[in-house]
């Protein structure tokens, strides 16, 4: 993160080196701007102005952006090293499982699982969850209690009152409700 500074030559000096401590840099070209009351405040920047009685306060600010965005940066980091997998509980221990290797989701009550082409495995959080994260990797919802990985469908089987039975590649039949079979009919064009 890089930080303007516009202020007088005392501020600037406390500034600069409380800012060296937490690791941020100063520079002009910076796209927020610490501008001290009475100073130009640069054109094109995130402005923050403060009074220099209160300098500490607008350091505080930019700390506190400092850190978020270095979380966020770690958090990044974390999950590039996971990758897209999924964390599962199996058999007394934890597994990571490629989204590309589940054929559904079910939820039962409270309990969520996953189920792949030769285990069943609980995840820890709701299926709604679940929903939103792999939404982007063919996963759809058919009905109130499951998603479905669309790559692992063989056959889309019309059913009645405008429902769908999908044929999954182990010869497993899921039903798409009423509901969701128009979303899905949308999706795959039919």
């Amino acid at each position: 993160m890089k930080i303007h500074l516009s202020c007088s030559e005392c501020v600037n000096e406390k500034l600069r080196k409380l800012m060296l401590q937490e690791g941020i840099q100063v520079d002009d070209n910076g796209q927020v701007a610490l501008v001290e009351k009475g100073y130009e405040m640069p054109s094109h920047k995130v402005c923050i102005l403060f009074e220099a009685i209160d300098f500490m306060e607008a350091f505080e600010l930019v700390k506190l952006k400092h850190i978020n965005d270095s979380q966020s940066n770690k958090d990044k980091q974390e999950l590039k090293q996971i990758g897209d997998r999924l964390t599962a509980y199996n058999n007394n221990r934890y597994i990571l499982i490629n989204p590309q290797d589940i054929l559904y989701i079910n939820v039962n009550k409270t309990e969520v699982t996953c189920i792949t082409k030769d285990k069943t495995c609980y995840l820890k959080e709701p299926l709604y969850y679940y929903e939103e994260e792999l939404k982007h990797k063919n996963f759809i919802k058919i009905n109130k209690s499951q998603l479905v990985n669309l790559m692992n469908v063989v056959e889309i089987i019309p059913w009645f009152n405008s429902r769908l039975v999908l044929l999954l590649d182990n010869d497993i039949k899921l039903e798409v409700s009423k509901m969701y079979a128009k979303l899905l009919r949308n999706v795959l064009g039919i």
